[in-house]
């Protein structure tokens, strides 16, 4: 993968639940390809991350908002 990208993403502070979660993906990513997470591992932690912002208060993109919708 692009070494510009991994040492900028390194180093960044997300300033977002979506920085954090664009880090995360990107590095998931990065180690799956070279074998070292499964898919399912990578999803589990994604989502377990997601919902636990969600509890926080991390507002649903607009196309998710359906009526009350209240979980993933």
């Amino acid at each position: 993968m692009n070494e510009e990208l991994d040492e900028y993403l390194k180093n960044m502070i997300p300033e977002s639940p979506e920085d954090e979660l664009i880090k995360m993906i990107y590095f998931f990513r990065k180690f799956h390809l070279r074998g070292d997470y499964s898919e399912s591992n990578m999803v589990k932690v994604i989502k377990g991350y997601v919902q636990e912002e969600y509890r926080k208060g991390f507002p649903l993109p607009k196309s998710d908002q359906t009526g009350d919708r209240k979980t993933f």
